[in-house]
């Protein structure tokens, strides 16, 4: 399959909006008035910076320029178990057809701890960087309140979907966004017949 057909058929995907399952768990607790004040779409995306916990230390800045997802998990987070390999799967899929130099992923592990974290790792491994965020300082800029919780971030730096919660069409709809996204912001070259 061509990657131009590959690519059309990902922006003709389901078209389904995710399914914004929650999950109960530590940063769920919070009743829906309480959910804290955060990134919004449209809003330009706060740098994340932390320890690397898999590679060379990654900033979302060093991403600037790329479609990027931030993606929030911690170990104690079961959805993420299922939603991590997922991602990698979006991300594998993304840079096979063409787009490895538009596209990332960025992880942010909530964890208090780079043990627990590294632990998580070591059970579900991913391709793709992740950076600690211990102390919390990206999560409340973000205003995460439900894990796994994600950021689909355009070229320009802005929030364009997010993600809180898992659901049956999560993993759909966040290829079938970025896809789109990459088709906006790198389209492919016109062929001359």
């Amino acid at each position: 399959m061509s990657h131009d057909l590959l690519r059309r058929r990902l922006l003709l995907g389901s078209g389904a909006l995710a399914t914004l399952a929650t999950f109960g768990g530590p940063l769920a607790a919070a009743a829906p008035a309480a959910i804290p004040d955060g990134l919004a779409p449209g809003d330009v995306a706060p740098d994340i910076a932390g320890p690397s916990l898999n590679g060379p230390p990654t900033r979302l800045s060093d991403l600037a320029g790329k479609v990027v997802l931030v993606d929030f998990w911690a170990s104690y987070c079961g959805p993420c178990i299922i939603a991590m390999p997922e991602i990698d799967r979006i991300r594998d899929e993304l840079h096979r057809i063409g787009w490895h130099d538009q596209f990332e992923v960025l992880g942010v592990g909530v964890d208090d701890t780079v043990e627990k974290a590294e632990a998580f790792l070591q059970r579900t491994p991913v391709g793709y960087p992740i950076v600690s965020d211990m102390l919390g300082i990206a999560s409340r800029r973000y205003g995460v309140w439900r894990l796994p919780a994600s950021y689909l971030i355009d070229v320009d730096g802005r929030a364009f979907r997010i993600y809180h919660g898992f659901g049956d069409s999560f993993g759909a709809d966040i290829r079938q966004n970025a896809a789109l996204l990459l088709q906006r912001a790198f389209p492919p070259p016109i062929s001359s017949r």
